[in-house]
């Protein structure tokens, strides 16, 4: 026989209950660096149907921070400043950035990394912690990336594709597609010198990238499409929180 309950304290028994819980899963949680909030996020990206998308990455960060109680903003761009909300607190807040986010489409083409970057120093003058989720495959955005980390604690989420870095052994001609301007051209994939000279111009480009992060201090996060997004994430928080309390 169940013992009779009052309806009058089953609300403050239940938040209690709760909150116990809270503070025995943070407890398990801080050795790994890791809060609810960042475990959350984690956990969302590991049982993700498929790769996320650069809106998906920044929606789950903008979670992350308003979870933690953190102010959260948005800059969207392309080769124009799209949308800015300036930081603010607040779930209802944090709902219209992952909105926001998730609902975007782009008006321009292109990709003005330079010019989003240097919007940002302008805008956002209050010291924060700055999420650049992009490829890093623009040109000219070293120097407004070192001016937003002198301010700001910026950190890099380069996103990549295997295809960027290496064309694949097929033969024939195969219309390749430019995601920014929409421009096609036939590339005849068959061809080792071409193949050679693609893969020599992304490892140019990808070391210049590395090289920057390097000059500035910049700890990034890599990730690739079906890769684990997990692990990566955990590694940064970890290391943060080591960081913070050493």
């Amino acid at each position: 026989m169940m013992p009779k309950i009052d309806p009058e304290t089953i609300g403050p028994l239940l938040h209690g209950t709760a909150r116990a819980w809270r503070l025995k899963l943070d407890e398990r949680l801080k050795p790994m660096g890791l809060s609810q909030a960042k475990w959350r996020t984690l956990l969302h990206l590991s049982v993700a149907p498929g790769p996320l998308t650069q809106a998906e990455i920044a929606a789950l960060l903008v979670f992350s921070a308003l979870e933690n109680g953190d102010r959260a903003g948005l800059l969207l761009f392309t080769d124009r400043i799209e949308r800015y909300v300036p930081p603010r607190r607040g779930k209802k807040h944090g709902l219209r950035l992952i909105t926001e986010t998730l609902a975007f489409r782009p008006q321009g083409r292109g990709t003005d990394l330079a010019a989003a970057l240097g919007h940002l120093s302008r805008a956002q003058r209050r010291s924060a912690v700055v999420f650049v989720v992009s490829d890093f495959l623009a040109d000219a955005y070293e120097q407004p990336l070192a001016v937003l980390a002198r301010r700001h604690d910026v950190i890099p989420v380069v996103l990549s594709d295997p295809v960027e870095e290496k064309l694949p052994d097929v033969g024939g001609l195969w219309p390749i597609a430019d995601a920014e301007t929409g421009e096609t051209v036939l590339v005849d994939l068959s061809d080792e010198g071409t193949r050679r000279a693609w893969e020599a111009r992304a490892a140019e480009r990808v070391q210049k990238r590395e090289r920057t992060f390097r000059r500035l201090s910049l700890e990034a996060v890599r990730v690739r499409p079906g890769d684990d997004y997990v692990a990566p994430l955990a590694a940064l928080f970890r290391a943060r929180t080591r960081r913070r309390s050493a």
